[in-house]
């Protein structure tokens, strides 16, 4: 049985990197119980107790083991088109492909999918959600593991999406320029 990398694991492709408050490294692991944040983005969440997070590429993975994993990951979008996203099979990268089993389904400024997620000849049972915060930062959180661990991890991934905390993204001013770059 292959199993999931999570490192390579991408969600909801074309994404930016997350630019955490705490400067988050690749290969570093944050604990169970650690706040990870983004200034620019405007968002802050938690580690789920029992899992680990890092980093991947452009978004931050957690995991209890080798078998489940929650990834995170944000940019601007609207209900609309989050909806419309979840509405249709998604080539996450790196071999990875996200296919709905159900229409989205829309609460408030929330959408989410069952869906399955497939990597090669693995395919695990998953859930797509998307949550809009009040500056138009959209969050995607995916849970996915084996079928025996499913139920579980769906529910951490709701835990995440719910309680992910909105704030107004920071924007730097403009510094005195020095001048141009190039003549």
């Amino acid at each position: 049985m292959q199993v999931f990398s999570l490192t390579a694991f991408l969600i909801l492709a074309g994404f930016p990197n997350f630019a955490f408050a705490e400067e988050l490294e690749f290969d570093k692991v944050y604990a169970s119980g650690t706040t990870v944040s983004s200034k620019v983005l405007g968002i802050s969440l938690k580690v789920p107790k029992g899992y680990e997070g890092s980093v991947g590429g452009e978004f931050f993975v957690m995991s209890p083991g080798e078998e489940a994993m929650v990834a995170v990951t944000a940019e601007e979008a609207t209900l609309a088109q989050a909806k419309a996203y979840l509405s249709s099979p998604q080539d996450l990268g790196e071999g990875y492909y996200m296919t709905p089993t159900a229409a989205p389904v829309t609460k408030a400024k929330m959408a989410s999918v069952a869906c399955s997620i497939t990597h090669g000849l693995t395919t695990w049972p998953g859930e797509a959600t998307i949550v809009i915060g009040p500056h138009g930062i959209a969050v995607g959180v995916i849970a996915t593991a084996s079928k025996s661990q499913f139920a579980t991890v769906k529910n951490v991934g709701r835990s995440v999406a719910k309680n992910t905390k909105f704030k107004k993204p920071f924007v730097p001013k403009p510094g005195k320029s020095s001048g141009k770059w190039v003549s």
